[in-house]
């Protein structure tokens, strides 16, 4: 629900003008949802804010997000992305994706850090403010254990993934009830386990959790966070686990024909009122 995290973001920076803009946005947001037919919300976590906005029960049908798991086949881990990208036979975390206000670049670096004192190594393969923020700092600071690279083609996502021993997903606490990172989805195709720091009540994290997928920590725990990297990296059998868990849910959940029949069935009921 994005008006309710531009509220509170707005909030946060100009407590006092901000708190009267920012009001604007979930007047907005509701507005246009008190006139929607039908209401798709991607989480069950987003039901008890529509309720509160008067959106009646029987107009909320929840479908939950998916990754086009046509496109992402199960990769090998020693292939030719690793080679080109000259990370050869290291273990390797692999965060990709988008790098904003609502992630903590720090814990990265904590990460990275941490990893490099096992022989392993943190890949960031990303664009924009986050990605501009982190290359600043490693010309500061030069961090052994993390490398950045910019996004890669779509064709060649499956294998980026796959090249990965562990993937790794972070959401601040501001926007833990309102986003969900679409990342969690396409990790999951790629059978690898994943490491979260996100607020335990974001759907993505229940998501990784209900699954048995991967480890999910708290984003104000870094210590912890580290402590389950390293417990993921010296535990193979528990990477294999996990992955296999992740795989097997996007196997099950995601297939296009089984999204359409719900959207379908949401346009039938309304058809039919």
């Amino acid at each position: 629900i994005h008006g309710l995290a531009m509220q509170e973001i707005a909030s946060a920076r100009l407590p006092v003008i901000g708190k009267i803009v920012g009001s604007i946005f979930p007047r907005f947001e509701r507005r246009l949802l008190v006139r929607s037919d039908a209401v798709v919300p991607i989480g069950h976590s987003f039901c008890d804010a529509l309720a509160k906005w008067g959106i009646p029960s029987e107009r909320i049908t929840v479908i939950e997000n998916w990754a086009p798991i046509a496109e992402l086949p199960v990769g090998e881990r020693d292939n030719s992305w690793r080679r080109e990208h000259g990370i050869e036979d290291e273990m390797v975390f692999l965060y990709s994706g988008t790098l904003g206000l609502k992630h903590d670049c720090d814990l990265l670096f904590k990460l990275a850090q941490a990893l490099a004192e096992h022989g392993a190594r943190l890949v960031i393969v990303s664009e924009g403010l986050g990605a501009d923020a982190i290359r600043k700092r490693l010309a500061r600071e030069p961090t052994e254990g993390l490398v950045l690279f910019p996004f890669q083609p779509f064709e060649r996502l499956a294998e980026m993934h796959a090249a990965a021993d562990v993937l790794v997903a972070l959401l601040g606490r501001t926007l833990g009830s309102y986003s969900v990172p679409s990342k969690v989805l396409t990790y999951q195709c790629a059978a690898r386990p994943l490491l979260a720091a996100m607020p335990l009540e974001n759907p993505a994290s229940q998501l990784i959790l209900s699954v048995g997928c991967g480890i999910v920590v708290e984003p104000e725990e870094p210590e912890m966070f580290i402590a389950s990297a390293i417990r993921l990296l010296e535990d193979e059998r528990l990477r294999a686990e996990l992955g296999q868990r992740a795989r097997s849910y996007a196997d099950d959940t995601f297939p296009i024909g089984g999204v359409a029949d719900r959207f379908e069935a949401v346009f039938d009921q309304l058809a039919s009122v």
